[in-house]
Protein backbone atom coordinates (compact mmCIF):
# COMPACT_ATOMS: atom_id res chain seq x y z
CA UNK A 1 0.00 0.00 0.00
CA UNK A 2 1.39 3.36 -1.01
CA UNK A 3 0.61 6.91 0.04
CA UNK A 4 2.16 9.21 -2.56
CA UNK A 5 3.75 12.54 -1.82
CA UNK A 6 1.50 15.47 -2.68
CA UNK A 7 1.11 15.77 -6.44
CA UNK A 8 3.11 12.58 -7.17
CA UNK A 9 0.34 9.97 -7.37
CA UNK A 10 0.31 9.71 -11.17
CA UNK A 11 4.10 9.43 -11.24
CA UNK A 12 3.94 6.70 -8.59
CA UNK A 13 1.45 4.70 -10.66
CA UNK A 14 3.68 5.13 -13.73
CA UNK A 15 6.68 3.93 -11.69
CA UNK A 16 4.77 0.82 -10.63
CA UNK A 17 3.95 0.19 -14.31
CA UNK A 18 7.65 0.62 -15.17
CA UNK A 19 8.50 -2.00 -12.53
CA UNK A 20 6.09 -4.37 -14.27
CA UNK A 21 7.80 -3.70 -17.60
CA UNK A 22 11.15 -4.43 -15.91
CA UNK A 23 9.81 -7.68 -14.41
CA UNK A 24 8.23 -8.74 -17.70
CA UNK A 25 11.54 -8.23 -19.55
CA UNK A 26 13.21 -10.57 -17.05
CA UNK A 27 10.47 -13.21 -17.20
CA UNK A 28 9.41 -12.39 -13.64
CA UNK A 29 5.84 -12.10 -12.37
CA UNK A 30 4.16 -8.73 -12.77
CA UNK A 31 2.04 -7.13 -10.10
CA UNK A 32 -1.61 -6.18 -10.22
CA UNK A 33 -1.85 -2.42 -9.66
CA UNK A 34 -4.86 -0.92 -7.89
CA UNK A 35 -5.47 2.84 -7.71
CA UNK A 36 -7.79 4.50 -5.20
CA UNK A 37 -10.70 6.39 -6.67
CA UNK A 38 -12.04 7.79 -3.39
CA UNK A 39 -12.36 7.06 0.33
CA UNK A 40 -9.15 5.52 1.64
CA UNK A 41 -5.88 7.16 2.66
CA UNK A 42 -3.73 5.06 0.31
CA UNK A 43 -3.22 6.06 -3.32
CA UNK A 44 -2.26 2.71 -4.81
CA UNK A 45 -1.47 -0.84 -3.87
CA UNK A 46 0.03 -3.74 -5.73
CA UNK A 47 -0.21 -7.49 -5.40
CA UNK A 48 2.65 -9.59 -6.72
CA UNK A 49 2.15 -13.34 -7.33
CA UNK A 50 4.88 -15.81 -6.44
CA UNK A 51 4.58 -19.58 -6.20
CA UNK A 52 6.59 -19.73 -2.99
CA UNK A 53 9.47 -18.07 -1.10
CA UNK A 54 12.05 -19.63 -3.42
CA UNK A 55 10.33 -18.13 -6.46
CA UNK A 56 10.28 -14.74 -4.71
CA UNK A 57 14.02 -15.01 -4.02
CA UNK A 58 14.98 -16.04 -7.55
CA UNK A 59 15.42 -12.34 -8.36
CA UNK A 60 18.92 -12.74 -6.91
CA UNK A 61 19.77 -15.23 -9.69
CA UNK A 62 19.32 -12.71 -12.51
CA UNK A 63 22.55 -11.76 -14.25
CA UNK A 64 23.54 -8.13 -13.55
CA UNK A 65 23.80 -7.19 -17.24
CA UNK A 66 20.29 -8.54 -17.94
CA UNK A 67 18.89 -6.66 -14.96
CA UNK A 68 20.60 -3.42 -16.03
CA UNK A 69 19.32 -3.74 -19.60
CA UNK A 70 15.75 -4.46 -18.45
CA UNK A 71 15.84 -1.47 -16.09
CA UNK A 72 16.97 0.91 -18.84
CA UNK A 73 14.38 -0.54 -21.24
CA UNK A 74 11.67 0.12 -18.62
CA UNK A 75 12.80 3.74 -18.24
CA UNK A 76 14.84 3.54 -15.04
CA UNK A 77 18.25 5.15 -14.68
CA UNK A 78 19.66 1.79 -13.54
CA UNK A 79 18.50 -1.36 -11.77
CA UNK A 80 20.05 -0.17 -8.50
CA UNK A 81 17.89 2.97 -8.62
CA UNK A 82 14.48 1.30 -8.93
CA UNK A 83 13.73 1.20 -5.21
CA UNK A 84 15.18 4.65 -4.58
CA UNK A 85 13.06 6.17 -7.35
CA UNK A 86 9.89 4.57 -5.99
CA UNK A 87 10.70 5.82 -2.49
CA UNK A 88 11.23 9.37 -3.81
CA UNK A 89 7.54 9.41 -4.78
CA UNK A 90 5.96 8.18 -1.55
CA UNK A 91 5.15 9.47 1.88
CA UNK A 92 4.62 6.00 3.33
CA UNK A 93 4.17 2.42 2.25
CA UNK A 94 3.42 -0.90 3.93
CA UNK A 95 4.54 -4.31 2.76
CA UNK A 96 2.83 -7.55 3.68
CA UNK A 97 4.14 -10.94 2.64
CA UNK A 98 1.62 -13.77 2.71
CA UNK A 99 1.52 -17.47 2.13
CA UNK A 100 -1.31 -19.55 0.73
CA UNK A 101 -3.83 -20.85 3.23
CA UNK A 102 -4.95 -24.35 2.26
Amino acid sequence: MFVALAGRRDELVKERQMENQYARALGRPVTAIFVREFGAEWDAFTIGPYRNWKHYGERDDIKPDASAAAAKQAGFESDSQIGAYMRSLINTHHDTLLTVVK
